[in-house]
């Protein structure tokens, strides 16, 4: 970095330099001969890039990643500066200093060889022009090397999982938005801008339907109606949305899925989860049996964003194989909480951590405002939503609840602070005690742990300079790669929850969202081809006349006409049809003898799903 430092001064004072030499070609595109304007730009472009990249420097040194992250729970606030850091960060990034540097190199050795344009070499403001020029064209070169990318797809190589990467076009390029490429855009410029386009259009109508759960207190599941909107079969293919930490059904990516569900003609339903107990399932077990007591026919999927993750995750391990989900996405999930926070705080930038303390303030009112059975004082409410860490608030809000899950299970709360040491962390989060003893069976085991139990079709998209959820520390790659029912999509860029394309941030869709509808549309296409084939199987099974034969042994036109006889429509179909029933009904089927389709099927495994 001092070398860094050094050359890019060396170089600015250069250029400084090349403006007031009276041998310069410059000063035959100034005849004025006035050089005054450009020796003040060159010595302010000096005095800020070399100040920003000083003071990056003692920012970065003071508040290291290391330091920080041990401690972690000692400080009460981040320091005031940590924004002032952020925003020198990005400006002085060694990107945007090379791009710059290249635009002033190239300006001076085309002008001195005098090969420009006419309307480059004279004129007013020509320097600025000519630099404006190579930067932009700098940039683009750069973009079109550097920035689009194609993500890194990983999965266990089943026939079946092959088959959906490829229906999906999961392998698709990633071309973020140009100038707003960085993991800090994505992540909060572009949902700034996303979310004014949405205050500017007309609102999404939705449909209230309210259930009771486990323990009696009331939950809603929200279903879009479109303005004008068309009688759906109760068949049609529902996709469930899980948002993320403080998050509602008006949250800009929530209402981009809905709409794009919808113009695929799906039924889109948002369940309105604000219980604040991470580890909780029954919620969504009953919100799952509300739909399917409506729906019986209609095949479910799943999208969940962030922290809604660390609710599906969860859900899917204690269901195993017994999930009514046809399949489901996590976009940038956090599966654990503790190290998301501790991530957090350990970067520079202090607002995320100010973000995140605030979405869980929200949960937390949330869940005491509607838990009817909740005995938190008004002064508990306000103390506990005055605490400055949201892993300590997270903390002090079960030690307010009857009580808590511990792997799967429901424990009642056991005996847990002192009122005193309750009333700690609100008076003195320095010296709290965290995490409360009788709570850390609760932390033992998070929805991090749990992947290797999920036997549904997942997709998994995550980012490897996600601000919020750490790429390394969130999610544990080595048993998702291990787990065959679990396919893996990761890019370097995107930020949390951003994956913005071009302009599609502000009304369509982004990369992520894309890819998880494609997913789930690929899923629904093959299990509906492959209970086409279950049909045909029973059509030829049930014939008197081509009973005793093999699949094998049917002429063309035959098969043909089993096939042209099969009813079976894409919107029927559910997780029965998945591979490992059809397995099943391949192996039991008397009328296939032991054709070499059959054991040409038997040894591809959970893949073998076609003839």
């Amino acid at each position: 970095m001092p070398f860094l430092h050094a050359s890019l001064n060396a170089v600015t004072c250069a250029v400084t330099q090349l403006f007031t030499r009276k041998e310069s070609p410059w000063n035959n595109s100034n005849p004025s001969g006035s050089k005054k304007p450009l020796l003040l730009a060159g010595l302010t472009a000096t005095a800020l890039l070399t100040t920003l990249s000083i003071y990056n420097k003692k920012i970065r040194n003071k508040t290291s990643y290391r330091s920080t992250l041990h401690s972690v729970h000692s400080h009460s606030d981040f320091p005031a500066q940590s924004l002032l850091a952020s925003t020198t960060s990005s400006l002085s990034s060694p990107r945007l200093r090379n791009i710059t540097l290249s635009s002033l190199f190239l300006t001076s050795l085309f002008r001195a060889l005098g090969i420009l344009p006419t309307k480059f070499r004279t004129g007013k403001n020509n320097f600025l022009t000519t630099t404006m020029f190579f930067y932009v064209s700098s940039w683009m070169i750069y973009y079109r090397f550097y920035v689009i990318e194609s993500p890194h797809l990983n999965y266990v190589r089943t026939f079946y999982n092959v088959q959906i990467c490829l229906r999906s076009r999961l392998s698709r390029k990633f071309y973020p938005f140009p100038f707003l490429t960085s993991t800090h855009s994505q992540t909060v410029l572009c949902t700034v801008l996303a979310d004014s386009m949405w205050m500017l259009l007309r609102p999404l109508n939705w449909r209230e339907e309210s259930f009771k759960s486990w323990d009696g207190n009331t939950f809603t599941l929200d279903y879009y109606t479109p303005p004008s909107p068309t009688p759906k079969p109760p068949s049609t293919p529902i996709l469930l949305l899980l948002y993320g930490i403080g998050g509602t059904r008006n949250d800009h990516y929530i209402k981009r899925l809905t709409l794009a569900s919808e113009s695929r003609g799906w039924r889109t339903v948002v369940f309105s989860y604000w219980r604040l107990d991470w580890m909780e399932t029954r919620d969504l077990a009953n919100a799952l049996k509300r739909i399917k007591e409506k729906y019986p026919d209609a095949p479910i999927s799943c999208v969940a964003c962030s922290a809604g993750a660390h609710v599906l995750v969860p859900y899917l391990s204690k269901c195993g194989d017994s999930s009514p989900f046809v399949c489901c996405v996590s976009i940038s999930g956090c599966l654990d909480f503790e190290r998301t926070y501790k991530f957090v705080s350990a970067t520079q930038n202090g607002s995320y951590r100010l973000m995140l303390n605030r979405c869980m303030r929200r949960c937390v009112s949330r869940h005491h405002e509607r838990d009817i059975n909740s005995t938190l004082t008004e002064e508990e409410k306000v103390g506990l939503e005055s605490i400055k860490r949201a892993d300590v608030m997270y903390d002090r809000h079960l030690g307010r609840c009857e009580g808590f899950m511990v792997d799967g299970e429901w424990m009642k709360k056991p005996k847990g602070l002192t009122e005193e040491e309750w009333w700690g962390a609100v008076t003195d989060i320095k010296n709290c005690v965290y995490p409360t003893p009788s709570h850390e069976p609760h932390y033992d085991n998070p929805a991090r742990n749990m992947v290797k139990n999920i036997q549904t079709t997942l997709l998994m998209i995550h980012s490897r300079d996600d601000t919020m959820v750490s790429f390394n520390d969130a999610v544990d790659w080595e048993e998702v790669e291990r787990n065959q029912h679990i396919i893996s999509l990761q890019t370097n860029r995107g930020g949390h929850i951003g994956f913005h394309e071009w302009l599609g941030f502000l009304t369509g869709t982004s990369w992520a969202e894309a890819a998880a509808l494609d997913f789930v549309s690929a899923v629904l296409e093959t299990n509906a081809q492959t209970g086409f084939l279950l049909d045909v199987m029973e059509r030829s099974k049930k014939s008197p006349k081509y009973r005793d034969q093999s699949i094998a042994e049917l002429k063309p036109e035959v098969l043909a006409g089993f096939s042209s006889a099969s009813g079976v429509s894409s919107s029927h179909l559910e997780r029965d049809s998945s591979a490992e029933n059809f397995m099943d009904a391949w192996q039991t089927a008397p009328h296939l003898g032991d054709s070499p389709q059959r054991r040409r099927s038997l040894s591809g495994g959970g893949g073998g799903i076609f003839f």
